[in-house]
This record gives structure tokens, C-alpha cells and sequence, in this order.
């Protein structure tokens, strides 16, 4: 049938909506080559000569004969291709002489007409067996009518499938339409139309100079990670997992939205956000075979303080063996705090306020470490645990404690009774069942002896107080003068103040 190559075209048309055959030994139109191609089919006339008034696609195949062309060309990538083309038709139309038109001497008028041209093709669906193109260029006609050569220019269109055998070679099917200026450039005749139509319906065989790449598949996101929490201007890192990079595929490209505003290119990225608040971040892959997105969320806090701990301390520093120490800390902080010590004898507690007790003397270091998210802070300190001494009853052997003087006339205790005085606190301190009588004197010959005195023991008193000794465990006497004395005595051994114990 002469409309079979129409046929043949719709069918491929309808095969090309067919799913891809996807599996890893396909051909494939990937790489840059070049390739040359042969075709043959009908050659299509459409002009005033061909006298066909109506538009009946049977009366136009009527005027048609025998088509051959070649094409070279360099395909750029899988969907773009450049070539140089050539299609000669035998038009037997041409030698009708239309009413009005010149004269064509059939004897010498060639029915050959030849078109040669540069054309750009744009492949869809590359990444399959069946692919449809469509094609755009621009040609020039030429060929002797009437012994003489007349020549046309004018664009070309086309549009077309092709099926790859194999990633060198494989078959065509397409149909092309030149539109030829002026109207006489194709046929020798003019009427009422300002060009001629030649169209060319014909399948060929296409072979590549080089095979194609290894087949390469449509993107794929198989994960992606980042932070599901973040401090204010604290960067953080994000990372996709994909099945193809740039070394593997060059169409491959990558986009992540960060969800405030700011985007960023690459398979693993770094960012910060300058404010508060939950933010959904996208990742987008894609190469020429496909695309997908994967999506992730943030929470953004306010900086977090870090631990820092102000004060450790331990009650006593000193303790004896099995006695109880109790361990406390002062810790800065905006947000719970993990407290561990370490006791220097192998042991921990993760109470931020522990006791403890040690079993053996000896110096110990002890640690405190604390920490939040925002970082780790230690302290260290010493105990000395002392062995238990076997004591004697020293205090029951405590008879009599240090004697203070006074300058005549005065209440005033002088440095060296202070000094005095300091050494009763020892003895009492260490004594708990000791208590003291304090005994002011006066000499007979001062001033107001009575009140004297008793201003004197009060001076001493207040010592023993302001040091620690609580009043409870104090007797206060005012003596007055000491009797039996002369002029001639020493007065100062009598303006005096006793510590005497008392259990």
C-alpha cells in the first residue's frame, strides 16, 4: 500500500507510550558520537502542479514517487543531535503542465528533485528503547526543470521515532516537510500560493560510530540525615543518601531548603539558624531520568548555658576513718545537670550532693564532674582521712589553766593575755565536759577595786565568748582585792583574772 509507511509511523507512536525496558544490558543513547543513516521512502509533492484542489490524503499520495536521502551527523547528548541531511525525490508531477503555467519539456526536465539542509533533533523519552523526536531546520531545493536549474530555500520540520537494536545501531521512521520559496522554486509554476511542499515519509537504518554509556538509571534518595535539634547560630551537618553523584551521572544535581529562607547545593551541606522555632528541611535530587525529595525537621533552641561549677566542698576535710563526710557543690547551669563524683577509692555517686564514708586512711582526690548539653565542667578537692587514735583521758588531768594580768587601774587585756587566753580555748574546746570559772582580782590599793574586779572578769569572758565558747560554760566571780597585801608586794600578781576548771 503507498500509505503504508503511515501506518507503520502511528504504530510506532502508539509503541513509544509503552514502559521502558529498564533492565541493565539495555542500549542506550548516552555519549557523544557520530553516526550516519540511510533512508528511503516516498517523496511527497505539494504545489500548484499537482492540480489537487482537494485535501484527501490518498489524492496527495497520488503525487509521489520514489525517495532516497543519508544523513551524518553528531549526536551531543541523549536528546540532542546535529546532522547534515540529503533526500532526493522523483517527482513525475513536475512535467504537468497546469493551465497559464510554462511549458516543460518532458524529454529534457529531470524528475529528480534534491533537498539538502541542517537540521537540529530533540529526542523525548532518551532513556528508552522507542523514542519520538521532533526535528527542525532549514534546506535548499534544487534540481533542472525545463533545462534549467531553479532553486528553493525555506525551514524544515519533521517529526519522527526511532528504536535502538543496540547502542550502535537501529531503525527510523519519520516524515519531513520542507516549504520551499519562492512559489516557483520548486516546480517552475506560480498560482496563488507564495511556496511548494515537499515531503518525505521514509525509514532508515541509523549506526553510531561508538556505543553508548552503561545505562544510567533515574535518581534515587534512599535517606537523608541532619539534626533533629540545633542551638541558635550552631551549625549542623546534613547528608542525603543517593544512588548516583556527579561522578556517575554529570545531569545529577542537588538542592536542599532549609526552611528559613536559605538553600544549598551538595550531597552533605552545613547550617545555622538565627532564630528559634521547628523548620522543615528539603532535599531534592534529580538527574535527566527523574527526580524525588525527601523532607526532614528541626527544632531550634536558645543556646544552651554551660555547666560550670562554682563551689565544692566537703564536711569534714579532715574526718577520721568510718566517719561520715558529707560532699556538696554550688553548680551554674540553665538546664538539669548530670553530677558525678568520684571519691578517690574507687567509688562514684551521681548525686550532686553525696556522702560517703572512708574505710582506710589516707589523702584522697575527689572529682566532681557536671554536665548538660552545652558542655562539661570539674572540680577537684583533697580529704585527708586520719586513723583513729586511741585517746587518754587527758581533760580528767586538766587541774588549773592560764592566769591573765592587768596595768594598774586597767580592764584591758594586753596581747600576751590574749595569747594566754587562746590556749585555755584549746583545752576547753577539746574538753566538752569542762567548764570554766573565771575569778576577777583587784589590788587594795587601785581605784574602785570591786568594780574593778568584776570588769576585769568580764573582759575575759567576752574573750572566751567572742571565740567560741558559748556562755553557758562560763562562771563569772568578781573577787574584789586580794587580801594580805602590803606596799611592798608586787601588786600585778594580784590585778588578775583565774581560769579555773570546773567538771
Amino acid at each position: 500500500m503507498r500509505n503504508s509507511p503511515i501506518r507503520v509511523l502511528v504504530l510506532a507512536l502508539l509503541l513509544s507510550t509503552a514502559a521502558p525496558l529498564t533492565t541493565e544490558a539495555q542500549p542506550t543513547r548516552e555519549g557523544k558520537s557520530l553516526y550516519f543513516a540511510l533512508k528511503s521512502g516516498r517523496a511527497i509533492y505539494q504545489g500548484e502542479r499537482d492540480q489537487n484542489a482537494g485535501s484527501d490524503l490518498a489524492q496527495y499520495l497520488e503525487f509521489s514517487g520514489l525517495g532516497l536521502g543519508f544523513e551524518l551527523g553528531i549526536q551531543y547528548s541523549p536528546k540532542f543531535t546535529l546532522t547534515i541531511y540529503e533526500v532526493s525525490g522523483r517527482y513525475t508531477q513536475l512535467i504537468t503542465n497546469p493551465a497559464g503555467q510554462p511549458a516543460v519539456n518532458a524529454n529534457t526536465s529531470s524528475r529528480w528533485r534534491h533537498t539538502l539542509g541542517l537540521m537540529a533533533r530533540r529526542n523525548f523519552w532518551s532513556h528508552r528503547r522507542l523514542s519520538p523526536y521532533l526535528q527542525l531546520g532549514l534546506q535548499t531545493t534544487f534540481g533542472t526543470i525545463n533545462d534549467g536549474t531553479e532553486i528553493g530555500f525555506g525551514p524544515m520540520i519533521g517529526l519522527g521515532m526511532d528504536f535502538l537494536f543496540s547502542s550502535r545501531l537501529g531503525i527510523y521512521l519519520d516524515l519531513n516537510n520542507s516549504l520551499t520559496f519562492p512559489d516557483d522554486g520548486a516546480d517552475l509554476a506560480t498560482l496563488d500560493t507564495p511556496y511548494d511542499q515537499l515531503l518525505f515519509l521514509g525509514m532508515g537504518l541509523r549506526y553510531r560510530f561508538r556505543g553508548g554509556a552503561p545505562a544510567i538509571p533515574p535518581i534515587r534518595i534512599f535517606n537523608i540525615n541532619g539534626p533533629v535539634r540545633l542551638a541558635v547560630d550552631s551549625p549542623g551537618t546534613y547528608t542525603a543518601d543517593v544512588n548516583l553523584t556527579l561522578a556517575d551521572d554529570p545531569s545529577v544535581r542537588y538542592q536542599w531548603d532549609f526552611g528559613d529562607g536559605n538553600t544549598a547545593t551538595g550531597q552533605t551541606v552545613r547550617h545555622q539558624y538565627a532564630a528559634a522555632g521547628s523548620y522543615t528541611v528539603t532535599f531534592s535530587a534529580l538527574n535527566d531520568r527523574g527526580n524525588e525529595r525527601r523532607v526532614l525537621t528541626t527544632t531550634v533552641v536558645e543556646p544552651v548555658q554551660p555547666t560550670e561549677i562554682v563551689v565544692v566542698s566537703a564536711n569534714p576535710l579532715s574526718p577520721e576513718v568510718n566517719q561520715r563526710v558529707q560532699f556538696s557543690s554550688t553548680i551554674r547551669s540553665s538546664e538539669p545537670v548530670n553530677c558525678r563524683w568520684t571519691f578517690g577509692n574507687g567509688q562514684s555517686s551521681t548525686n550532686c550532693n553525696p556522702a560517703h564514708i572512708y574505710s582506710e586512711p589516707g589523702a584522697y582526690t575527689v572529682t566532681l564532674e557536671a554536665s548538660n548539653s552545652g558542655g562539661v565542667d570539674r572540680r577537684s578537692l583533697t580529704v585527708n582521712v586520719r586513723a583513729v587514735e586511741v585517746e587518754r583521758d587527758l581533760c580528767a588531768e586538766v587541774v588549773e589553766l592560764n592566769t591573765v594580768y592587768f596595768r594598774q587601774n586597767s580592764s584591758i587585756l594586753s596581747r600576751e593575755a590574749q595569747s594566754e587566753l587562746q590556749e585555755n580555748i584549746t583545752i576547753v574546746r577539746e574538753c566538752p565536759n569542762l567548764n570554766i570559772e573565771v575569778n576577777g582580782f583587784a589590788s587594795p590599793f587601785e581605784r574602785n577595786v570591786r568594780n574593778l574586779s568584776e570588769r576585769r572578769a568580764q573582759a575575759v569572758e567576752q574573750f572566751y565568748i567572742d571565740n567560741g565558747i558559748p556562755g553557758s560554760r562560763l562562771i563569772i566571780r568578781a573577787r574584789g582585792a586580794a587580801g594580805n597585801v602590803t606596799r611592798k608586794d608586787s601588786g600585778m600578781l594580784y590585778r588578775s583574772v583565774t581560769s579555773v576548771p570546773v567538771r
